[in-house]
C-alpha cells in the first residue's frame, strides 16, 4: 500500500464516519458460563477470529472490553471500580460498541480503511479470552506521535483537515490497540497469542513496521511489548491525553499520561 493510497482512504473514511449514523446496541448482556476450559498451568489455545458487526459479537465484545479493559484493571479506574452501578456499566458497553463498530465495522460492503478486531476465543468452550486491534492510522513525523483521535477533526472544515493530513509530515502506519486479556487468565500467552497474529496482519498489509501506544506506568503492558515481542521505543509523549473511567458515574473522561510510542519492524 503506498502512504498517499492509505491518506487518501484515512480521509475519506474521517468524513464518512462523522456523518454515518452508528447505532448503539442497548442489549442486555448475554450471559456467558466464567469458567474456562483447560488445566491451572497450560496456556489456553486459541481459536483467533475477525470481528463481525452482527448484534451478538458486537454486544459480546464490547462486554468483554468493558470488564476486561476498563474495569478490569485499577489503572483504569479513578475510584472505587466496585462502586460502578449496573446502568453505568451498561452506558459504558454501549459506548464501547460504538467504538468498535465506527472503528472496526464494514461500510458499504468494504472496508474504507484497513482495519481489524481480533478476537481470541476458548477452542473449545467458545469463550472470549482476549481481543486486539490492529489499524492503518497517521504518524505526525515533527512531533513523533501518532494520530489517533479523528475525532479531533470532525468539525473542521473539508479544507483545514484535507491540508494538515495530506501534509508531508504525516505518513501512513499500522498500529496495534484495544488489547485485552481476561482478568485469571492474564500471564498465560494469550496477549503473545494476539499480538502476533496482529502483527501477521499488519504485514499481509505490506507494511515494514507496526507501533502502538503505552503508558509510562503500565509496567505489565511494556514487560510484554518491551521484553516478550522486542518492540522498540520510538518517542516519548509527556502529558499525552489518556481515558479512564470516573468510578461514581461510570464516564469516560481524559486524563494526562506519559506515554511512550513504541516500534516493531516485521
Amino acid at each position: 500500500m503506498t502512504d498517499a493510497l492509505a491518506i487518501g482512504m484515512f480521509i475519506f473514511a474521517l468524513f464518512y464516519q462523522t456523518l454515518a449514523f452508528h447505532p448503539i446496541y442497548a442489549g442486555s448482556r448475554r450471559q456467558i458460563s466464567s469458567s474456562v476450559t483447560g488445566s491451572a498451568t497450560a496456556d489456553p489455545s486459541l481459536n483467533i477470529i475477525t470481528f463481525t458487526e452482527d448484534d451478538e459479537t458486537l454486544i459480546d465484545a464490547a462486554t468483554f472490553m468493558v470488564d476486561s479493559f476498563w474495569l478490569g484493571s485499577d489503572h483504569q479506574v479513578i475510584g472505587d471500580v466496585k462502586s460502578i452501578s449496573i446502568n453505568s456499566r451498561s452506558k459504558l458497553i454501549q459506548e464501547q460498541a460504538y467504538d468498535l463498530s465506527s472503528k472496526y465495522a464494514e461500510r458499504m460492503g468494504k472496508r474504507l480503511l484497513d482495519s481489524r478486531f481480533l478476537i481470541g476465543k476458548n477452542a473449545d468452550s467458545g469463550i472470549i479470552l482476549g481481543v486486539v486491534g490492529v489499524e492503518t492510522t497517521l504518524y505526525d513525523k515533527g512531533r513523533k506521535n501518532i494520530l489517533s483521535e479523528h475525532r479531533a477533526y470532525k468539525d473542521s472544515m473539508v479544507e483545514q483537515v484535507t491540508k494538515e493530513l495530506l501534509s508531508p509530515g504525516y505518513i501512513a502506519i499500522c498500529c496495534l490497540s484495544n488489547l485485552a486479556v481476561r482478568q485469571e487468565l492474564r500471564g498465560r500467552g494469550i496477549a503473545l497469542q494476539l499480538c502476533t497474529e496482529a502483527e501477521r496482519v499488519a504485514a499481509e498489509w505490506k507494511y515494514n513496521s507496526i507501533f502502538l501506544k503505552v503508558e509510562v506506568t503500565n509496567t505489565a503492558a511494556r514487560s510484554l511489548y518491551e521484553m516478550k515481542l522486542n518492540y522498540l521505543l520510538e518517542s516519548t509523549i509527556e502529558s499525552a491525553s489518556a481515558m479512564r473511567v470516573q468510578a461514581d458515574t461510570g464516564a469516560l473522561i481524559e486524563v494526562d499520561a506519559d506515554t511512550l510510542i513504541l516500534k516493531k519492524k516485521l
